[in-house]
C-alpha cells in the first residue's frame, strides 16, 4: 500500500475542488469503517459513515405459533431493557417452545450491556465477564427465561454482539448457528478529542465465564452448527426468509440427508421417533395431534433460520418424550 501522505499530496494537487478537510474526513471515515469493532467515535456531532445508529432491535416474529424470533441490530446501552419489553409482548401461544436470537450483522462495543442481556437467561449468580479489574456477574432469580435458545451469527457479527454470543454459549443457554464471527473482542479505553468527542479504542482481551474462562481477542466466535450461506444471500434472506434464491437447491444438495434446512413440524419429528422405536403408525403422536390439523406453514428458505427452528422443534419433542 502507498503511504497515506503520498496519496493525500497527489489528491490535493490534482483532484478538482477537493479540500484538505474533505480528505481528512474521508480518511477518518475509512479508518472507522475498516477497524469497526476495534475503534468507535463516541458522541459524534456529525453522522458516522453509516448514518444514524441502527435500532437496538430491528425485527420480531412468531414462527409456528410457539417459537419467538428477535433480531438484534446493535448491542448498546438499553438493549437488555428493550429486550424485556419486546420479549414480553411477543404474541406466542403458550407454552413458548423456543427462541431464536438473530445476531447476524449485529455490532457494538457495550460489553457490560451484553452481559446484562445474558443475565436474563440465568437462574443463578455466576461470573459472566472479566475486564481489567472489573467483573460482571449474573444475579440469582426465579423468573429467568428457560426456553431453549438458538443464536444466529455470521462474519458480520462483531464487537459486543460477538461477546453476547460467546457468553450465551459459555453459560450453556444458547446454541450458536451460522458462521465464524468477525473476530476482535476486546476491552476498550476512551480518549478525549479536541472536538469534544471521544475515541474508544480496543486495548486488551476480555475473559468470559468462571475460573480462567475463555479469552477472545482477534479470534472469531465459532458456531456449534456451521451454515455456509454467502453474506449477500443472508442479507436477502433477512429481508424475506421465505424467498427463493438462485443456488438454494445446490446448497441443500451439498448437505446430509434428510435436508437440514427444511423446517419439520412436531408431528413429523414424532412420527420419525415412533418409526425408529418400531411403534405402530396408528399410534397418536403424543399430545400434538392438533399440530397436524393446522394449516401448513410456509417453508423457511433462510438456511440458518430454518436449521435453528428445526433444532428447537427437536428439543421440544425430546422434552415431551423424555420429561426433564
Amino acid at each position: 500500500m502507498p503511504s497515506l501522505d503520498e496519496v493525500r499530496g497527489i489528491l490535493l494537487t490534482n483532484l478538482t475542488k477537493t479540500t484538505s478537510e474533505e480528505l481528512d474526513r474521508a480518511a477518518l471515515q475509512g479508518i472507522l469503517s475498516v477497524l469497526e469493532g476495534k475503534i468507535e467515535l463516541v458522541a459524534a456531532p456529525f453522522p458516522t459513515p453509516e448514518g444514524p445508529p441502527a435500532p437496538l432491535i430491528t425485527k420480531t416474529d412468531v414462527l409456528d405459533k410457539h417459537y419467538g424470533y428477535i433480531r438484534i441490530g446493535r448491542v448498546a446501552a438499553g438493549l437488555a431493557d428493550e429486550f424485556d419489553a419486546t420479549f414480553n409482548e411477543l404474541p406466542v401461544q403458550a407454552p413458548l417452545e423456543g427462541l431464536i436470537l438473530d445476531l447476524r450483522f449485529a455490532k457494538g462495543v457495550a460489553y457490560v450491556e451484553a452481559a446484562r442481556f445474558v443475565d436474563r437467561f440465568l437462574k443463578k449468580e455466576r461470573i459472566l465477564l472479566k475486564f481489567g479489574t472489573d467483573t460482571v456477574r449474573s444475579s440469582a432469580k426465579t423468573n429467568a427465561i428457560t426456553a431453549p435458545v438458538a443464536v444466529l451469527i455470521n462474519a458480520k457479527t462483531s464487537g459486543s454482539a460477538e461477546a453476547l454470543a460467546a457468553m450465551m454459549r459459555r453459560s450453556n443457554v444458547g446454541l450458536l448457528i451460522g458462521a465464524d464471527t468477525a473476530g476482535g473482542v476486546n476491552q476498550f479505553r476512551e480518549f478525549p478529542l479536541s472536538t469534544g468527542q471521544r475515541l474508544r479504542v480496543a486495548t486488551g482481551p476480555l475473559l468470559f465465564g468462571e475460573g480462567r474462562g475463555e479469552t477472545l481477542i482477534d479470534d472469531a466466535v465459532q458456531p456449534d452448527i456451521e451454515i455456509g450461506t454467502p453474506i449477500g444471500d443472508e442479507l436477502a434472506y433477512m429481508e424475506d426468509a421465505y424467498r427463493d434464491l438462485p443456488g438454494y437447491e445446490d446448497l441443500v444438495a451439498a448437505t446430509l440427508e434428510p435436508n437440514p434446512f427444511r423446517p419439520l413440524n412436531e408431528a413429523e419429528l414424532v412420527r420419525r421417533h415412533n418409526e425408529e422405536k418400531g411403534l405402530e403408525a396408528e399410534e397418536p403422536p403424543l399430545s400434538i395431534a392438533a399440530v397436524e390439523e393446522s394449516e401448513p406453514a410456509r417453508e423457511i428458505r433462510d438456511p440458518a433460520m430454518g436449521r435453528a427452528l428445526d433444532v428447537l422443534k427437536a428439543l421440544s419433542v425430546v422434552r415431551q418424550i423424555t420429561p426433564f
